[in-house]
């Protein structure tokens, strides 16, 4: 079996993992995977195979030399439906290609060009194609079929469950199952590109109470909109506005000027995207709105200046809104305007070692505001464990001078950079001898499952790298059979450098 026939094989399986599930693995069809695939590990001689019972997979294959790990995760994401996915090869011919229920234009994907000529697997623009990470556990059972009688050092291979929702399978890991200290995960999306950093994390839930009292004042609207938004990690280094934060500044500019009440606030869905749009109800004199609203235009058009190449179409509003008989106490709402202006936000802190990489960074949510309590969410994230811890600090701190509290969830380690990898030369020397390229070396301001094995595993030399994907997560995903079978020879080389 080659290895596209082993991949197409693989996204025969629906393994969309669930986040609302409290399970572990989080969908019973990742099981169905994973003892498919210890199957086949026993088949090609490998032994100590086994599945436990969170769906982790393990298989030993014994040689001369230092362990080294392979890693990849079974599930996919749960953003689009994996169920019943039709894959298809296609050769790309250039201009539009069509997918079916969807299309891929260069004009959209200028990226298209590059692969002009060459064969795509597609799906039928229902469904994703599971890519992330089929491919990478495709080209481990490739390489590990084609060692026998070849020399090679010790293997562990080990493929995890539910990576897309939080990382949360990696934290299971069963460290009596792993000798190597010397691992290559096959997870990422750009070949040529080797991952040898990424940021650890958690969520920071705040909770302020609040006192709310009879009101009869007039009430009136403030909306942030227009926004971009996008991914508080991956995008996060874009200048993009937080709309949250937006709404904190007028708030204040209003509250500078005039007397008002806050009768509600909300803005953001998910601590890791950056919100796009909040909105605030606020209670003040009938005769005092023309002023508040002069005051919103004025913020907008300081917005707009501000983020005329990020984000320029950012819109602040404030208009009438129906009367309310309760509202915030000035003092409750002057708190939640000071919290809104003093939480951390954005870019603390960038990397001395990787030009470009975001090293520490906090991103404000979700943000609600009701008569009783104020609750918000930051994602905070670092590839310096101490800088992350200071960041919660930080946010605890102000929780506290609030009269509030401060919940951590979610928590995960950073995979942080090693100055000395002696994976990481190996890997660059095999890389330049096959193509006579050098390959970029770079660090992501996002979890990977590195990260956990890192914080399990003291001591542990790891490197990402992975084909070309594009598109992945939506119904648009494809993958390049030239790319993933260029990788796969380069991880048989990488198998060869390592036996020594």
């Amino acid at each position: 079996m080659n290895i596209t026939e082993r991949f197409l094989k693989y996204v025969g399986y629906g393994t969309n993992s669930d986040e609302k599930s409290e399970a572990c693995p989080s969908t019973p069809n990742q099981l169905v995977l994973g003892a498919a695939i210890a199957e086949e590990l026993k088949a090609l001689g490998l032994t100590d195979v086994e599945q436990d019972a969170d769906g982790y997979v393990y298989g030993y294959l014994p040689g001369e030399g230092e362990a080294l790990g392979l890693i990849a995760h079974m599930d996919t994401s749960p953003a689009v439906s994996g169920d019943h996915i039709k894959p298809r090869i296609v050769t790309y011919p250039g201009g539009v290609l069509e997918l079916g229920a969807s299309t891929l234009s260069p004009t959209d994907y200028p990226f298209l060009e590059e692969y002009l000529g060459q064969e795509l697997i597609v799906t039928d623009g229902t469904t994703l194609l599971g890519a992330d990470d089929k491919a990478g556990i495709a080209e481990i059972m490739a390489a590990v079929e084609l060692l026998e009688g070849r020399p090679h050092g010790e293997v562990r291979v080990v493929f995890t469950t539910d990576e897309e929702t939080g990382l949360v399978g990696a934290e299971t890991l069963d460290k009596s199952q792993i000798s190597a200290r010397t691992m290559i995960n096959l997870d990422s999306e750009e070949e040529g590109v080797a991952t040898v950093s990424c940021a650890g994390g958690a969520s920071a839930n705040v909770s302020i109470g609040l006192t709310s009292a009879p009101c009869a004042l007039a009430c009136a609207r403030l909306t942030v909109s227009g926004l971009i938004g996008g991914h508080s990690g991956q995008e996060i280094d874009k200048g993009r506005a937080n709309a949250n934060l937006l709404l904190g500044r007028v708030l204040n500019a209003v509250q500078c000027t005039l007397s008002f009440r806050l009768v509600s606030a909300a803005g953001g869905l998910k601590d890791n995207a950056i919100p796009n749009a909040a909105e605030a109800v606020l209670a003040l004199r009938e005769e005092d709105m023309p002023a508040a609203r002069e005051i919103a235009a004025a913020c907008e058009a300081d917005f707009r200046k501000e983020y005329a190449a990020a984000d320029p179409s950012v819109a602040v509003a404030l208009e009438p809104a129906p009367a309310c008989d309760q509202a915030l106490t000035e003092e409750a709402t002057l708190r939640v305007v000071r919290f809104l202006l003093l939480v951390p936000n954005g870019i603390a802190a960038m990397s001395m070692d990787i030009p470009g990489l975001v090293q520490t960074s906090c991103n404000l949510g979700i943000f609600h505001v009701t008569d009783s309590v104020l609750t918000a969410v930051s994602s905070v994230r670092s590839s310096v464990s101490s800088q992350k811890q200071m960041l919660l600090a930080r946010i605890d701190a102000l929780s506290q001078l609030l009269g509030g509290s401060l919940h951590v969830t979610g928590a995960y380690p950073a995979w942080e950079y090693r100055r000395e990898s002696p994976l990481r030369d190996k890997l660059a020397a095999v890389y330049t001898q096959q193509t006579g390229k050098t390959p970029k070396i770079e660090a992501i301001h996002a979890g990977l499952e590195c990260g956990l094995f890192a914080g399990q595993l003291p001591g542990l030399d790891c490197v990402s790298f992975g084909p070309d994907l594009a598109d992945i997560h939506t119904t648009r995903e494809k993958m390049s059979i030239s790319s993933v079978q260029r990788t796969w020879r380069f991880l048989l080389g990488a198998l060869e450098a390592l036996k020594d």
